[in-house]
């Protein structure tokens, strides 16, 4: 590989490799973190509180598989746009409560439809 393809540079426990369009590779041992950047600004930084994904478009995540999401704390899903979800079944458990709120609503479906509980109050 020609020397003028990337640049090493080292510097008080950080050592930034960058390649000649820009991209770059930090790894900062101070901070213990290692970051990779491209030079449209997308970046993965990952360090001791966590990994950290920034695209400045879209995120796309494919698998030939299962993909999962497991968290001991919550897990947060927020978009200014809208947020949908489709399969062959679609199953949400709560262990202590379920709740759905919005300015309307709307339950469609083309076979039988089943609400069921203790007690059912409509309106």
């Amino acid at each position: 590989m020609p020397s003028e393809t990337i640049t090493v540079h080292e510097a008080q426990g950080r050592t930034t490799i960058t390649t000649r369009q820009g991209d770059q590779v930090v790894v900062d041992e101070q901070h213990r973190t290692l970051t990779l950047q491209d030079v449209s600004g997308n970046r993965i930084e990952m360090g001791p509180a966590g990994i950290t994904i920034t695209s400045i478009g879209d995120l796309t995540f494919r698998a030939a598989g299962t993909i999962g999401v497991q968290a001991t704390g919550d897990v947060t899903t927020i978009a200014d746009g809208a947020i949908s979800q489709r399969g062959q079944n679609i199953v949400h458990q709560a262990r202590e409560s379920f709740t759905a709120q919005a300015a309307t609503a709307q339950l469609v479906a083309d076979g039988e439809t089943i609400i069921r509980g203790i007690l059912v109050r409509i309106n």
